[in-house]
């Protein structure tokens, strides 16, 4: 809940998701993040239920990464949730809640203050811009600037986000949002520290850091998001909603390679610069229907996402061999120049159609069950080495069933079974 993020401090989804039962932050160095959930990595997340993919790259991992200050609430389904995103891992679906405006108008501005000459700012200001308040808007903006227990490390990170909506009539409502992040970030390496040949720790100061003073990792993105919702007499409502986001990522540092047989350590430049463009969009009417003289309820709902990513790299020439890991100096090595050269390309789409029941079989007895469609095509290419993949999967079904028997107005029993479906183009030794 919104309470609950602000009595933790938290300021990032990661600093949430540290506080959930069941879901795991992993990071394998200072921008380089992951969560898991029962062993698995969580690939997708959802802004107001519409889904966007965490693939493999870099850059589909910064949006594990989004500032907290404009979401009003974080959910979480832990398992398979094809039902609701489609394919992806069975481990957890995180849907992200946008904040709404307000009919009364509100205004809050807080601060924070830390360790390693942190400072930040948030300011959240909503209201009707009408007498009647059918139109009504909310503005989200923040602003952080910190350094680190690693030396050398500073990072600079501000959002602004806005949002209006616009009733028409008592039943319709339009709404549109848009957020811009960026992070400027210095000293942050591709990786983390080393350790020994073994396995063991090295004895390193905590402040330990290999990047030099040139070193930098800065990211942006953009999104936008749009709805319109219509109420029906009857209690049927329809809802269309589409997000689209861009994010860029750019970044020139170091990772660390160990000569086990020789017990050195070899620094190596990595320079990235990727783009991402994604886009979702969703359709669903739900409402109640009568049988048997009781009321049920019925989804039905139908969507598409892309992702578009255009990945460029250079990385893995030798910048200084047989580092002396205890007196590094971050001055003593050149910046190197380096020429960006293309790695991946890739495309991804889904489409998905899907409908979920839920039956009144008798007084606090309810049955779920649904179904969804999903065709998925996937294509890339790898100039470098002129290869290229393409793999699709036709109309996959994936299938969600409940039962649920309420014991009194607070507590409930219930079994479930549900499934979900990874795309991927491996092969086994017979070649199938």
């Amino acid at each position: 809940t919104r309470q609950a993020i602000e009595d933790q401090g938290a300021l990032a989804l990661k600093d949430v998701i540290q506080n959930v039962p069941g879901v795991f932050y992993w990071a394998s160095g200072p921008q380089r993040q992951r969560f898991y959930a029962r062993g698995l990595s969580v690939d997708n997340l959802l802004f107001d239920g519409l889904p966007v993919t965490l693939s493999s790259s870099q850059l589909s991992q910064d949006l594990v990464d989004p500032n907290i200050a404009i979401y009003d609430r974080v959910e979480i389904v832990r398992g398979a949730a094809g039902l609701t995103i489609g394919s992806g891992n069975p481990s957890a679906a995180i849907n992200l809640v946008r904040k709404r405006p307000t009919l009364e108008p509100q205004f809050s501005i807080a601060g924070n203050v830390g360790n390693w000459n942190r400072f930040g700012v948030e300011a959240d200001l909503s209201g009707p811009l009408d007498k009647n308040g059918t139109l009504r808007a909310r503005v989200v903006g923040t602003y952080n600037d910190e350094e680190s227990f690693r030396d050398r490390e500073h990072s600079k990170r501000n959002m602004i986000y806005g949002i209006v909506e616009k009733d028409f009539g008592s039943r319709t409502t339009l709404s549109i949002s848009a957020m811009r992040q960026e992070d400027d970030l210095d000293g942050n390496g591709f990786t983390g520290m080393p350790v020994a040949a073994d396995g063991s720790h090295l004895d390193l100061p905590r402040s330990t850091s290999y990047a030099s003073d040139w070193e930098y990792w800065d990211k942006d993105s953009t999104s936008v998001f749009a709805s319109l919702e219509h109420q029906f007499d009857n209690g049927w409502k329809v809802n269309l909603s589409a997000y689209k986001v861009w994010a860029k990522l750019n970044m020139l540092g170091h990772y660390i390679r160990s000569n086990v047989t020789a017990g050195t350590y070899d620094l190596l430049n990595a320079l990235n610069e990727h783009e991402e463009n994604q886009s979702s969009y969703g359709l669903f009417a739900s409402g109640p229907f009568k049988l048997l003289g009781r009321e049920h309820e019925l989804v039905l709902g139908a969507g598409h996402r892309r992702v578009e990513f255009d990945g460029n790299t250079n990385q893995g020439g030798l910048m200084a061999s047989n580092i002396d890991l205890y007196n590094f100096d971050p001055s003593a090595i050149a910046r190197p120049d380096l020429t960006i050269l293309p790695w991946l390309d890739s495309d991804i789409k889904e489409f998905n159609a899907y409908a979920t029941t839920r039956l009144n079989l008798a007084d606090g007895l309810k049955l779920i069950a649904g179904g969804r469609l999903d065709w998925y095509d996937y294509s890339d290419a790898q100039p470098r080495w002129g290869s290229s993949n393409h793999y699709e999967v036709h109309h996959h079904l994936t299938k969600y069933a409940g039962l649920i028997y309420d014991l009194d107005n607070h507590h409930s029993v219930y079994i479930s079974y549900t499934d979900i479906f990874k795309p991927q183009n491996y092969y086994d030794i017979d070649h199938n």
